[in-house]
């Protein structure tokens, strides 16, 4: 150093080694320097949370025999994620927030895609469940909460069943309920509708095994109320109806005395029955007598499905054959003055008992139904029994009145009929011939 220079000692680091010195043999050479701490010898490796729970899942899916490919999927998944959004373990687990960089669009896809795809054969294919189950993990979910969502989708489709199983049984229960319930049914009712002590003249409209539906089980003389194919009375349809040959008038073919002598007898069926100056009615050259006229509330018959509020039916028979025709008029409900030819036969009955005989003298027939009206005529039976087949009917197409007073007291306790009235139910017209004139 020159003069007035301080001396400086070099320090041991900073002596500079001679050119031609070699290195010792008994020296090892030092290694040479790398960035990072990344090849230090071996170091112990930690496992993540994330990891873990990848396992723990494998595992579970295998005791769950989740078939390899499946559960290959599901990994593949996982690691596609973490290679993509590596979790930083030291760092604590946040949520991504709505505008957050952290996942893509496509990512987000990826898993709503990928959840709750499930095979026909009812084995999970969707590893994105799994997939989702990596940030859970690293939010501290367990790996028992894992398994539970890839494995969750199995209890729908066991509860489906069940709800299947259960209906198929109460629906099976009814069925059998329902037949058991009519295979029972049916005896009963023939039991209870089996008449006890009741002679053929017991027969009614309204008490229950004695109505029209059970007259045949009465009287043996009664078997064709229940197996007769020509019963009345019948639903007369216009269109179904032929035409008559000529056109004919209700007057045309009754005759006789018109002014005749009747007893009326309240019973069941308010008849009066003829007993002096009787009518003739004649059809296709054979004659019959008036015999007696009964009135039927509501109608018996119906035209086009439609009954009326009351019906009379005006019986003539031959005297050889005993067979009939039957006139049937019917009675519409007006709110005019009341039918004076009825009027006779309501008064009289005001004033009977049941059974009792009355007398109407001077009763106009002809009053009772209109001779210049057309008919329906076909061949049927008696609507009472033995319910005999052997009647002509000409049901007139007129209608004739009846007031609102009348009507009231047809149907009151104490009236020419009573409630619930005496109409026999219609029969069927099987393949009759009706025929308009």
């Amino acid at each position: 150093p020159s003069e007035g220079e301080p001396h400086v000692e070099n320090s041991p680091a900073e002596e500079p080694a001679p050119a031609n010195e070699q290195p010792s043999l008994s020296e090892e050479p030092a290694p040479a320097e790398q960035p990072g701490p990344a090849d230090d010898p071996a170091p112990i490796q930690e496992t993540s949370p994330a990891e873990e729970a990848t396992h723990a899942q494998e595992a579970a899916l295998e005791e769950k025999n989740v078939p390899a490919e499946v559960t290959g999927e599901i990994v593949e998944g996982r690691d596609a994620v973490e290679e993509k959004h590596p979790i930083d373990d030291a760092a604590p687990h946040q949520e991504s927030a709505p505008g957050d960089a952290g996942a893509t669009t496509e990512d987000m896809e990826a898993v709503a895609k990928g959840e709750d795809q499930i095979e026909k054969d009812g084995a999970v294919v969707a590893g994105v469940a799994g997939v989702g189950a990596v940030g859970e993990a690293a939010a501290g979910s367990s790996p028992s909460a894992l398994l539970e969502r890839d494995t969750s989708f199995k209890a729908p489709l066991k509860t489906d069943a069940r709800a299947k199983l259960h209906f198929c049984i109460l629906m099976c229960f009814t069925i059998f309920g329902l037949i058991f319930f009519v295979a029972m049914y049916i005896p009963f009712i023939v039991l209870v509708t089996q008449p006890a002590n009741y002679g053929p003249d017991s027969w009614q409209y309204d008490f229950f095994g004695l109505s029209p539906p059970f007259w045949y089980n009465l009287s043996k003389d009664y078997a064709t109320c229940g197996t007769g194919v020509l019963q009345s009375p019948i639903d007369i349809t216009r269109r179904d109806a032929v035409q008559g040959d000529f056109p004919r008038r209700l007057g045309e073919i009754i005759g006789g005395p018109q002014s005749s002598k009747f007893s009326q007898t309240f019973d069941k069926n308010p008849v009066m029955t003829c007993t002096d100056n009787c009518g003739i009615l004649t059809w296709d050259s054979v004659e019959y007598v008036l015999h007696d006229i009964v009135f039927h509330g509501p109608s018996e018959h119906a035209v086009d499905s439609v009954r009326l509020e009351m019906e009379a039916q005006i019986t003539y028979v031959n005297q050889d054959t005993s067979d009939k025709a039957i006139i049937v008029v019917f009675f519409q409900a007006t709110s005019f003055r009341n039918n004076s030819l009825l009027n006779a036969i309501w008064w009289s009955n005001m004033n009977a008992t049941g059974g009792q005989t009355e007398t109407v003298e001077y009763f106009q027939v002809n009053e009772l139904f209109s001779p210049l009206s057309g008919f329906f005529n076909y061949y049927g039976s008696v609507t009472t029994p033995p319910c005999s087949e052997n009647a002509q009917y000409f049901v007139q197409k007129n209608l004739m009145s009846v007031s609102q007073d009348q009507l009231s007291y047809l149907w009151s306790a104490d009236g020419l009929i009573g409630f619930p009235g005496n109409a026999r139910d219609l029969q069927a017209v099987g393949n009759r011939v009706i025929t308009e004139y």
